[in-house]
C-alpha cells in the first residue's frame, strides 16, 4: 500500500502502473484498496469496466480535463487492448496539459515486462533448453503499446518508477494467519492447530494465494469438514455450496437454484460471469435472452452476488460477473458440468462479449486446463466473425497454457493462431512456427516451422528472430550456418528480446559464427539477464567464476582480508571423512597458504548460499593438487560443516591465481574454460584430465570412478577380499590406445570403471576440445555391495557419513 501511495502522490499529470500476480494473489483486492484510499484524499476513483464505460472514455479521451484527480482502475486487459490501448496512449500523450493528476492503475495476470503470456516456447540451441518463456514485453503490453517491441517513448516515459508491482506468494504464516482471522471475522474459531492448516493449505494450493486461505478460513468457519485430502476441487465446491447455503437460501428460500438446473436465471449468471457482465434489458433486445422478469434477475443477481437495490422496475438490470475470477470461473465449470449446455450457452457469450468471452477461455485454460469441460469450450468453433477475431487475439496465450499443462491443442485454437498470424500478429507467427517445428496440433513440417519464423521476423518479433537463430545454429529446415544463427540472435537481442541476447552471448563465449570473446559474452549474458532471461542469467552465473579463474593474480594487500585468515583459523579440528575424489600429490593446507585459496573461495562458497560471513560455515580440511591439464591450475578439496547440518559435506573447486570455481556436476563449466585453460600436451595431462572429467561430469547415478587398483574400490577389506580373483585384478592405470590430439583431434583409452555399484572396462575416447565419449565397455561385476556418496549441487557426502545424514 506504500507502494500504490507513492504511485499516486508521483508528479506528472499522468502515469500509470500494472498489478501483477497469478489468479487468487489478491491484484483486485488491492485495486479496491487503493480505489477506497484515493476517496478518501479526495480523488475520483472507481473500476472502468464495462465495454459502455470505455467506449464513453474513449470519445472523450482526447480533450479531457479532469476536475479533480483520477485513479482509473482496469481489471483485466487481455482480451481488451484494442479498446485499452488508445487510451492508455493519448493519455500519455496528453500528461503534459492535464490539469489534475490522472492515474491508470493496470490489473494482469503477466508482468508487463516480461513475455511468455503469448509466447508458445523456443526451439533449444546452444545448450538451452525448450522453455515456454518469452522475455522482453509481455503479448497484451506490446499490443497496448501498438509496437513490435512494446517500446513506446510516451508509455516508458509516464511509467510510475519500473513499472510493475508483483504479488508474491506469501508465506505459510501469513496464510495460517489468515485463515484464522476470516474464521474470526465469520464468528468462529478454528481448533486445528498451525500445522494442521498449514498441510492442508499446501495441499489446496503450492503456490502461496491468499484467497485460497481466505475460502478454507470460511469454510472451517462454517464447520466444513477441510479434511487432510482435500484439494482445490474440493474447497472450491465447498465454497460454491457454501454460498448456496448461505446467501443463495437467505434470498430466495427452499427455491433457491441447483447448478445445472438450466433455469434462465442460471443462464444469464453464467453467460454473465463469462462475458464479463450482462445488460438484461439489452440483452433481451438483442434476442440473446428471452425477456427477464423481476423474479429472474434476482435470482441471478443472487447467484453473482450482485447488489439486490431495487429500483423503478424492480431488481438492477445488470448482473455482474460472479467474483473473484476463480470462484467465478469454477461457477461456469460445475454449471456446464452439471448440465447446462455448453454450446448453446458458449454461443450467447460469445455474441455477448466476444473480448471479455475470450479472455474468459483464456484464463480457464491457465486455471483449471486440465478440466473435461475446459476442453469442451476449447474444443467450440467461435460462432461468427467477431469471436473468430476475438478468440485469434488469445489464442498464442491459450496454447501457452495448454502447453504449460502438456494439454493437446484443439483444432479451434490452432485455426484461430493461424488467422492471427494470418492477420500479422508476430507473435502468433512464432507460435505457429514453433507448432510447426514441434508437431503441436499440426503435422511437424521444419520448412513450415522456418518459414514462419521468417515471417515473424520480418514483423519485427523477437521470438521469432531466439527461433530462425537456432534453426541455423542446429540446421533445422535450414542448412546449418553459424554466421546466419548468430546473425539472427543479434537482431532478435536488438528488439529487446531475452534468450536471444543469452544466445548471443553463447556464441561469443563458444566462438560460434563470431570471433570468441568472453568479454562481449558476459555483456550479452547481463543484458539478457536484465531483460529477465533466466537462461542468459545462469549463462552470466557459469561466466563469472570463470573470467575470476582467468583473472591476473591480485595485489598482495588486496589478496587475503580477514574473512579468509578466519576460515582458515578452523582448520586442523577435525580429520578427513573421505578420499580425495581423483589420486594424486594431494597436499593439507593450513596458515598462510590455506587464507590464499580460501581467498579466491569464499566468493563463489558465498555466492552458493554458505553465509555472508565466515561464521555461517565452519571450514574443517582443506586440501589440493596440481592439474597438469589446467594452465597453472590445482584442485581444491574442503570438507565443511554448514549451518544447521550434523554432518560435514564436501565441495571441490578450481583454482587460479586469479579466483577459483566451484564443480557442480555438470558439463556447463568446463564447455567454458576448456576453451582458454584446456592444455593436452601429453598423455599424462591427458589421463590427468580423463580422471577430472569423469569425476566431476556426473551421470544419474553420480560420476565415474576410474580405479588404479581394488584397494580404491570402496568396500571393506573383508569385502574386497571376498571378490573373485578376476574382479580383484582387473583395476589398473587407464592405457593409451590409439590416435593423436595434434594430428587426428582424439586420443583413445581404457580404463577399468565403477559406475554406481557396477564394475566394467571401458574405452574412452578424449577430443581435443575437452570432450570425452564412452566407445565400448565391458561389464565386470554388477550389484558390488559398496558404500555410497550422494551428490547435491556442489555438495557431496562422505563415504564414512552415516546413512540418515
Amino acid at each position: 500500500m506504500a507502494r500504490l501511495q507513492a504511485f499516486l502522490d508521483c508528479d506528472g499529470g499522468f502515469a500509470w502502473m500494472p498489478i501483477a500476480g497469478v489468479g487468487g494473489q489478491g491484484k483486485s483486492r488491492l485495486g479496491y484498496e487503493l480505489t477506497l484510499r484515493a476517496r478518501d484524499q479526495g480523488w475520483r476513483a472507481g473500476l472502468l469496466e464495462s465495454g459502455t464505460d470505455l467506449e464513453a472514455f474513449d470519445k472523450v479521451r482526447a480533450s479531457w480535463q479532469p476536475a479533480q484527480p483520477h485513479l482509473i482502475v482496469l481489471d483485466c486487459v487481455v482480451g481488451r487492448e484494442t479498446k485499452i490501448g488508445p487510451i492508455i496512449q493519448t493519455l500519455a500523450r496528453r500528461a503534459g496539459e492535464l490539469r489534475k493528476p490522472v492515474r491508470l492503475l493496470l490489473l494482469e495476470r503477466q508482468r508487463w515486462d516480461r513475455g511468455g503470456l503469448g509466447a508458445l516456447g523456443r526451439s533449444a540451441g546452444l545448450g538451452s533448453t525448450p522453455g515456454v518463456e518469452s522475455e522482453g514485453r509481455a503479448d497484451w503490453f506490446i499490443k497496448l503499446a501498438e509496437r513490435h517491441d512494446g517500446n513506446d517513448p510516451a508509455l516508458d516515459a509516464t511509467r510510475f518508477e519500473d513499472g510493475v508491482l508483483e504479488l508474491k506468494r506469501l508465506e505459510p504464516s501469513d496464510l495460517i494467519a489468515i485463515v484464522r482471522r476470516i474464521a474470526e471475522l465469520e464468528g468462529a474459531e478454528t481448533a486445528l492447530p498451525d500445522p494442521a492448516i498449514a498441510e492442508r493449505l499446501q495441499h489446496i494450493d503450492s503456490t502461496g494465494r491468499p484467497l485460497y486461505a481466505y475460502f478454507l478460513g470460511q469454510v472451517l468457519a462454517a464447520g466444513g469438514p477441510a479434511g487432510p485430502g482435500w484439494s482445490r476441487d474440493d474447497l472450491l465446491d465447498a465454497t460454491l455450496e457454501r454460498d448456496r447455503g448461505s446467501r443463495w437460501q437467505q434470498f430466495l428460500g427452499e427455491s433457491a437454484p441447483c447448478l445445472g438446473d438450466n433455469s434462465p436465471a442460471e443462464r444469464i449468471a453464467v453467460i454473465a460471469t463469462i462475458a464479463g457482465g450482462i445488460d438484461c434489458a439489452a440483452a433481451t433486445r438483442r434476442g440473446l435472452i428471452p425477456h427477464a422478469d423481476a423474479d429472474t434477475r434476482r435470482r441471478a443477481l443472487v447467484l453473482t452476488d450482485g447488489s439486490l437495490s431495487r429500483g423503478v422496475g424492480g431488481p438492477a438490470q445488470l448482473v455482474p460477473a460472479l467474483q473473484p475470477d476463480l470462484l467465478g470461473e469454477w461457477f461456469v465449470l460445475s454449471a456446464f458440468a452439471e448440465g447446462l449446455p455448453v454450446a448453446e450457452v458458449l454461443n450467447l457469450a460469445w455474441r455477448q462479449a466476444p473480448d471479455r468471452t475470450a479472455a474468459f477461455l483464456q484464463r480457464i485454460s491457465q486455471d483449471f486446463p486440465d478440466r473435461p469441460v475446459t476442453a469442451e469450450q476449447l474444443e467450440r468453433e467461435p460462432p461468427d466473425g467477431p469471436a473468430a477475431d476475438a478468440l485469434a487475439r488469445v489464442a498464442s496465450a491459450i496454447l501457452v497454457n495448454l502447453y504449460r499443462a502438456h494439454r493437446p491443442f484443439p483444432q479451434p485454437m490452432i485455426a484461430a493462431l493461424t488467422a492471427a498470424a494470418q492477420a500479422g500478429d508476430g507473435t502468433a507467427m512464432s507460435n505457429l512456427g514453433f507448432c510447426y517445428e514441434r508437431g503441436q496440433g499440426v503435422d511437424r513440417d521444419p520448412d513450415q516451422a522456418v518459414d514462419w519464423y521468417r515471417k515473424g521476423a520480418a514483423v519485427g518479433d523477437g521470438l521469432a528472430m531466439a527461433n530462425l537463430g537456432v534453426c541455423y545454429d542446429q540446421g533445422r529446415g535450414v542448412e546449418r550456418d553459424p554466421v546466419q544463427a548468430a546473425d539472427w540472435f543479434r537482431k532478435g537481442a536488438a528488439v529487446g528480446d531475452g534468450l536471444a541476447m543469452s544466445n548471443l552471448g553463447a556464441c561469443y563465449n563458444r566462438g560460434l559464427g563470431v570471433e570468441r570473446d568472453p568479454a562481449l559474452a558476459a555483456v550479452w549474458y547481463r543484458a539478457g539477464a536484465e531483460a529477465g532471461d533466466e537462461t542468459a542469467a545462469a549463462g552470466l552465473r557459469r561466466l563469472q567464476p570463470v573470467q575470476a579463474l582467468l583473472a591476473p593474480r591480485p595485489e598482495p594487500d588486496e589478496l587475503i582480508d580477514d574473512w579468509p585468515r578466519q576460515l582458515a583459523e578452523g582448520l586442523g579440528r577435525a580429520d578427513w571423512l573421505d578420499t580425495p575424489p581423483i589420486p594424486g600429490d594431494w597436499e593439507d593446507l593450513a596458515g598462510a597458504d590455506a587464507a590464499t585459496v580460501l581467498a579466491r573461495l569464499w566468493p563463489q562458497l558465498r555466492a552458493a548460499g554458505l553465509g555472508e560471513a565466515p561464521a555461517a560455515i565452519e571450514v574443517q580440511c582443506l586440501r589440493r593438487v596440481p592439474l597438469a591439464c589446467y594452465c597453472g591450475c590445482s584442485l581444491a578439496d574442503i570438507q565443511l560443516q554448514r549451518p544447521g547440518e550434523v554432518s560435514p559435506v564436501l565441495v571441490s573447486a578450481l583454482v587460479s591465481p586469479g579466483g577459483a570455481a566451484l564443480l557442480d556436476g555438470t558439463l556447463a563449466l568446463l564447455h567454458t574454460i576448456n576453451p582458454d585453460l584446456l592444455a593436452l600436451d601429453d598423455d599424462e595431462a591427458t589421463v590427468v584430465y580423463l580422471r577430472f572429467f569423469c569425476a566431476f561430469v556426473r551421470g544419474e547415478d553420480g560420476p565415474f570412478q576410474i580405479l588404479d587398483d581394488i584397494q580404491a574400490l570402496p568396500m571393506d577389506g573383508g569385502g574386497r577380499a571376498a571378490l573373485p580373483q578376476d574382479v580383484r585384478q582387473a583395476p589398473a592405470p587407464p592405457r593409451a590406445l590409439d590416435g593423436d590430439l595434434a594430428t587426428d583431434g582424439w586420443r583413445r583409452f581404457d580404463a577399468c570403471v565403477l559406475y554406481s555399484n557396477a564394475l566394467f572396462r571401458a574405452t574412452f575416447k578424449v577430443l581435443s576440445t575437452g570432450m570425452i565419449e564412452i566407445e565400448d565397455n565391458q561389464p565386470i561385476a554388477t550389484d558390488l555391495p559398496i558404500r555410497t556418496r550422494r551428490y547435491d549441487g556442489i555438495f557431496r557426502t562422505p563415504l564414512s557419513a552415516p546413512a540418515d545424514a
